[in-house]
């Protein structure tokens, strides 16, 4: 009794003297109270609403986007990918518990009596059912660190899952601008080469009658040739965009996405651009969250491979039944049981089992430098964000001045071509400007439209709930310590 009351006090003592080292959320440079390219619109909340895509007032666009939250196959690979991470966190779980198996077996042999100095032969049944429960107990806490090793790589999962997921929307809107630029860019194509033509054929008149030589003539057609390769282009880029559109919608990629919709210019803005703590990034962005949780998955590791290095204790039972003759196996005549307790440790061999311990530091140190790649490249997109919304929309602003610009000086120079005091090339560079002018602006509405999309992705909206695994450990998600 002595002896077992002292295995007892062992074994608690033990028991809580868990291998570490314990998970601490590393020291990053110096981070900002506010955004270096802060916003300026006075909003307060670094929050993008749930569906922000609706604030473009499409109902196409959010069509297209519920179908690419369903169809797309990185979506589902994704989603595969937590699945088999909650399979390991539910076998590491397991692994926690006590194991019963239950059994028989039924032998029958036969013995020579000549052996004896008889004749003939000697036969023997035997028949056991049994049951058997084996029990690890986690004395330096191997079993409870490979348990949280898996617990951060099913959270980690879920965090590559909403990576992809927001990455996913974020590329079908911008994939929607772009169809919407490009539907907007043929269609400006297309009018300039009508515009072209009549003044192709007006030329053509001045000409047949005496008042204009023939190099006008010349530069006006090849003014209608050049807008009608420049037509057929756009056709081929409208085409291209819409096939990227369809793959990430998860269909066929026949070029029919996007026929009809608003100009890219009458799309309404999205909200102001938020502002708010850096340090938000470090809870809310699921690429920072997965990094996170694979470093404290790779720290536990290394508590999981240093209990390698430790005694393992395992109490084994069993009950059952044993007799020669199967209809009196069950009786209690027959029962059978015993219960043992296994010690043992590495000894001879523990430099592979060090190495393993070696290993998981060198994982755990790979990890962390991941972890601060990944921070500061959040920061370094918002940052960019930010500046690229605040140029583009600048940009736009000039480029709207600019079509307005070269559309004044297309009728200036018309109504001097008409009345001869000016040459037909006045009106070609006129002409070649405002196309080129409306142009660069339908590409800037769209390019200020995407660099919002870029800055909500950046800072890491919300898309969707996070989702929770079930089976985890006690206790919240590590924090500094």
């Amino acid at each position: 009794m002595r002896t077992a009351a002292a295995l007892t006090a062992l074994l608690v003592v033990t028991a809580g003297c868990a291998v570490g080292p314990d998970y601490q959320r590393p020291d990053v440079t110096e981070i900002p109270v506010a955004y270096v390219e802060d916003a300026s619109s006075g909003v307060t909340s670094a929050k993008a609403s749930q569906a922000w895509w609706t604030e473009f007032g499409s109902p196409e666009l959010d069509t297209l986007v519920a179908e690419a939250l369903v169809n797309n196959p990185d979506i589902a690979a994704a989603a595969a990918r937590v699945l088999a991470a909650r399979a390991q966190l539910k076998g590491a779980n397991a692994s926690r518990l006590p194991s019963v198996e239950v059994g028989g077996t039924a032998s029958r042999s036969q013995t020579s009596l000549a052996r004896f100095g008889g004749v003939g032969s000697f036969y023997q049944n035997f028949y056991t059912a049994s049951a058997t429960a084996a029990y690890e107990l986690d004395l330096w806490g191997r079993l409870s660190r490979t348990r949280r090793a898996a617990w951060a790589s099913a959270l980690a999962s879920e965090a590559d899952r909403r990576t992809v997921q927001q990455a996913l929307v974020a590329d079908v809107v911008r994939g929607w601008l772009a169809v919407r630029e490009s539907v907007d860019q043929l269609a400006l194509a297309r009018g300039t080469l009508v515009a072209y033509e009549r003044s192709r054929d007006m030329v053509e008149a001045r000409y047949l009658a005496g008042v204009v030589p023939s190099v006008d003539l010349h530069m006006a057609r090849q003014n209608v040739s050049s807008t009608a390769a420049l037509t057929a282009m756009r056709e081929q880029e409208l085409a291209a965009v819409r096939r990227n559109l369809e793959m990430l919608l998860g269909r066929y990629p026949s070029g029919a996405v996007g026929a009809e919709g608003p100009d890219i210019a009458t799309l309404p803005a999205l909200p102001g651009v938020p502002a708010g703590l850096p340090s938000d990034l470090l809870e809310r962005r699921p690429d920072i969250q997965a990094a996170e949780m694979r470093l404290i998955s790779t720290t536990a590791n290394i508590g999981a491979a240093k209990g390698e290095l430790f005694p393992k204790l395992a109490i084994t039972g069993e009950y059952g039944y044993s007799s020669s003759l199967f209809e009196e196996l069950l009786k209690d005549a027959t029962n059978v049981w015993s219960l043992a307790g296994s010690l043992a440790m590495p000894l001879l061999n523990r430099g592979a089992k060090t190495s393993r311990v070696d290993v998981a530091r060198a994982n755990a140190a790979e990890a962390e430098a991941m972890y601060v790649k990944v921070v500061l490249n959040g920061f370094r997109e918002v940052e960019s964000a930010l500046t690229a919304d605040r140029m583009q929309r600048e940009r736009r602003n000039h480029l709207r001045a600019s079509v307005d610009h070269a559309s004044r000086s297309l009728a200036v120079s018309e109504d001097r071509y008409r009345q001869g005091l000016d040459g037909f090339l006045s009106v070609l560079d006129s002409q070649r400007r405002l196309l080129q002018a409306e142009g660069d602006r339908l590409g800037a509405e769209r390019a200020w439209r995407a660099a919002r999309v870029d800055l909500i992705q950046a800072l890491g909206g919300d898309w969707d709930e996070p989702v929770t695994i079930e089976d985890k450990p006690d206790g919240d998600m590590p924090r500094n310590r």
